[in-house]
């Protein structure tokens, strides 16, 4: 992985400017010595480039991780539309089948089937087409 160093360097100096501010007041008001605050700036030189650096090279993973978490909430979220989705559609299924069986024991039995029977059976099928969709995009991207 390439280093940005402009982004660690930027980074690196926001963190020395805020800590550094409080460091010399610290000696300003005299609560403390040159050769602590030698050390002090030493010590907060090191850990400002280390956590400069680390936090830059880590940024593109925590990216991907945030995109990772929004693909995800995304695919959850489709997958419950489609499961809530899928079973109003077997329940008119299974209302179809029942209502197929019934006119097809009223036919067996010689009763009269009536047209408004025949039509309701026929706007049922035709309700099923229309709610009839095609599955979510299952596409899956690498991120």
């Amino acid at each position: 992985m390439a280093v940005d160093s402009a982004a660690i360097t930027t980074l690196y100096n926001t963190y020395m400017t805020d800590h550094k501010a409080i460091l010399d007041a610290e000696f300003d008001s005299k609560r403390m010595q040159s050769d602590m605050y030698a050390k002090a700036l030493i010590s907060m030189m090191q850990a400002s480039m280390q956590l400069a650096t680390t936090t830059v090279q880590q940024q593109p993973v925590l990216d991907n991780q945030v995109l990772k978490t929004i693909a995800d909430t995304a695919f959850v979220e489709t997958q419950n539309t489609e499961l809530s989705n899928s079973v109003t559609y077997n329940n008119k299924i299974k209302a179809l089948d029942s209502y197929s069986d019934m006119i097809g024991t009223m036919g067996a039995g010689s009763l009269v089937i009536s047209t408004d029977m025949f039509t309701t059976f026929f706007e049922m099928v035709a309700g099923l087409n229309a709610d009839a969709s095609t599955p979510a995009d299952t596409t899956v991207t690498k991120l």
